[in-house]
């Protein structure tokens, strides 16, 4: 079957992708695509197709070695071995693998309760945002996402993870060189940012096993289900995997809620009206704006017809998370942004066992980052609306490169 070239990292596409998604969905449940950096895949288009793939563990895989297919993520070979094992995390696993992680993670976020984490989280957004004015140049215009939308996560997931506060300006610093990565070149340049912060989390993991201390890191370490444990190994890369996506999720998810209701004000006047309806417009953002576009690659275990195409055992297929959110099968008129939606069965938290970890923290950072924000700053305004809006050529990601605003109060 031929494939067809998507546009999926050009200012076009991440400016008005919902034209691209219903082409794709007019042509099949499921499409064959080439894809940058991937080639060709199998891409989902329905938000059917989607969440039947992403829920079906047997048929789709995340291991290529079970579906008879050598790794496919070719430029961590020119990474060192030991900054490759930051890869090596539950995401990568299916089956008993999987689930033995995912056990082990869930066991000990279950002693860090978002609801006890509430008067911090909004302790430490309003921090940053009443330091917005001295950020601000003297026409009060200052870019949210240097000064809010990126520290914020930042600040809550070294919080979370309970290290020390002398090191968390530093953390915080890998943590945004991290976000500077959009391919091998960047990544090899931030190799020894990489490197330290790998050192950095080997250091604290031996400091939390012999002396246990408040925190998702020492939970993690001490943590104990049906006699396992994670190995050193495990716990790198489960503590790398919370700092990326503890945060750099986050960001585009606070970034867009913003970014959408300055866009549109009768919506943002209905939210300031009403803050019971903040965790229903966070859960709109992340269906209308899809700051995750695509899932990560699944590998068919067999040879299989599926939604009326031929898949071969070993070729990748992913969830298109954009155009599912857009369904209007799924969804009512799916290109307005409605923050009273509901149901609101967006698939921008994943589905099946691969479901987001963090996503009750994420609607909570991302809720009260609204609130902290127009709560201080009611008219607050893009400071130049004619401007196009900086989108970033980045591949499955849609957010914004900056977000200026200007302050008014």
């Amino acid at each position: 079957m031929d494939s067809q070239r998507l546009d999926l990292i050009s200012p076009q596409f991440k400016n008005a992708p919902h034209e691209t998604y219903r082409r794709m969905r007019e042509q099949g449940d499921v499409i064959r695509a080439r894809i940058p950096i991937l080639g060709k895949v199998w891409v989902c288009t329905t938000h059917q197709a989607c969440s039947e793939m992403l829920k079906d563990q047997e048929l789709f895989v995340r291991e290529p070695g079970r579906a008879g297919k050598r790794s496919v993520v070719w430029f961590l070979n020119f990474l060192p071995r030991r900054v490759q094992e930051l890869s090596d995390n539950m995401m990568s696993y299916d089956g008993e693998d999987h689930r033995r992680l995912r056990g082990l993670v869930d066991k000990a976020f279950q002693r860090q309760s978002v609801s006890k984490l509430q008067p911090r989280l909004t302790e430490i957004a309003s921090g940053f945002v009443q330091d917005l004015p001295q950020h601000a140049d003297s026409s009060g215009v200052v870019d949210l996402i240097p000064h809010l939308t990126r520290p914020f996560p930042l600040e809550v997931i070294s919080e979370l993870l309970g290290l020390p506060e002398e090191d968390r300006p530093q953390f915080a610093n890998w943590g945004t060189r991290l976000a500077t990565i959009r391919s091998l070149p960047t990544m090899l340049a931030a190799g020894r940012g990489i490197w330290k912060l790998r050192n950095y989390l080997v250091e604290q993991i031996d400091e939390c096993r012999a002396n246990p201390r408040p925190g998702l890191l020492s939970d993690l370490v001490h943590v104990e289900q049906d006699g396992h444990r994670l190995s050193s190994r495990e716990l790198i890369a489960m503590a790398f995997l919370l700092l990326v996506a503890g945060h750099e999720t986050t960001v585009h998810l606070i970034t867009g809620a913003i970014f959408a209701l300055l866009n549109e004000p009768e919506q943002k006047a209905q939210l300031l009206s009403d803050w019971d309806l903040a965790t229903s417009a966070v859960d709109e953002t992340l269906r209308y704006v899809s700051p995750i576009e695509m899932s990560k690659g699944r590998f068919a275990t067999r040879d299989v017809e599926w939604h009326g195409q031929q898949l071969k055992r070993g070729q990748m297929i992913m969830a298109m998370i954009g155009s599912a959110n857009h369904d209007p099968a799924r969804f009512p008129d799916p290109e307005t942004f409605d923050i009273t939606r509901s149901p609101n069965l967006h698939l921008s938290f994943g589905s099946g066992i691969h479901t987001c970890l963090g996503m009750q923290l994420a609607r909570a950072e991302a809720a009260t980052a609204l609130q902290r924000l127009f709560t201080a700053y009611p008219n607050l305004q893009l400071a130049d609306p004619s401007e196009p809006a900086p989108w970033t050529k980045r591949l499955g990601i849609r957010t914004l490169s900056s977000l200026k605003v200007r302050l008014t109060d």
